[in-house]
């Protein structure tokens, strides 16, 4: 079973099942406690809001990627330059994210997106997303996508999950360098990789706590939850 440093950069360790029990919790904590995140990622009902949208949409489609930006405040609210993503492109400071275009896209290519989930082919539906060129839609973007698309097949990435994993297990004296650079270089190589990974977590999860094995992405997102958390404390 894994276990994990009870706070980064110390060597108590946690078991999976309460890894995930205070982790998981603290994600709509407003003031969690845990070194390197300051404030609330979420509230839960905004949460539901966001994962029930409809990625072809556009108002859903404006709604996911200002979550997944972290442009919407806790109240309800969006930040500046983005109170209107729903219907209008939002503002990236010198450009806008093209989500209109995205959209119309995304729709003229339902039928291409559709096999590639069917055929299980995520890369082909990540390259079809960035073949669309719409400006301000990069690889993370186009995974996140892909989460919603796929209703949680295929997991969402996030760089503070990516440095959770990498450091479950580890020799402290290995674990990632505080501040280092976490950007995706090249999704090919990655995400495959990421998916692997969270696959083994998410085994040993849905095992530990019963769930089933085909489970409901709209109801189990403990594991990352926990995860985004927990990486905060690498500053990365």
């Amino acid at each position: 079973m894994c276990t994990f440093i009870k706070q980064p950069y110390e060597k108590t360790e946690l078991p999976f099942n309460e890894f995930i029990e205070i982790y998981s919790k603290a994600y709509f904590y407003s003031n969690p406690k845990i070194p390197g995140i300051t404030y609330v990622q979420s509230n839960q009902s905004r949460e539901e809001k966001v994962l029930k949208a409809d990625v072809l949409d556009r108002e859903g489609l404006g709604l996911i990627l200002a979550w997944k930006s972290g442009k919407i405040k806790l109240d309800g609210d969006f930040y500046a330059g983005w109170n209107n993503c729903q219907s209008e492109d939002p503002s990236m400071g010198r450009y806008c994210m093209d989500i209109s275009k995205l959209c119309t896209e995304m729709n003229n290519k339902k039928k291409d997106l559709d096999k590639y989930i069917y055929q299980e082919e995520p890369l082909s539906f990540i390259a079809s997303i960035l073949d669309i060129n719409a400006k301000g839609i990069g690889p993370v973007y186009a995974i996140a996508i892909l989460y919603f698309y796929s209703k949680g097949k295929y997991p969402i990435y996030d760089r503070f999950a990516r440095v959770a994993i990498n450091a479950i297990n580890a020799d402290p004296q290995r674990f990632p360098v505080k501040g280092e650079s976490r950007q995706m270089t090249d999704y090919e190589i990655e995400y495959p990789k990421y998916i692997q990974e969270i696959e083994v977590l998410q085994r040993e999860y849905q095992e530990l706590f019963q769930l089933p094995s085909q489970i409901n992405y709209l109801e189990y997102r403990n594991l990352d939850r926990a995860l985004w958390i927990y990486g905060h404390g690498f500053n990365p």
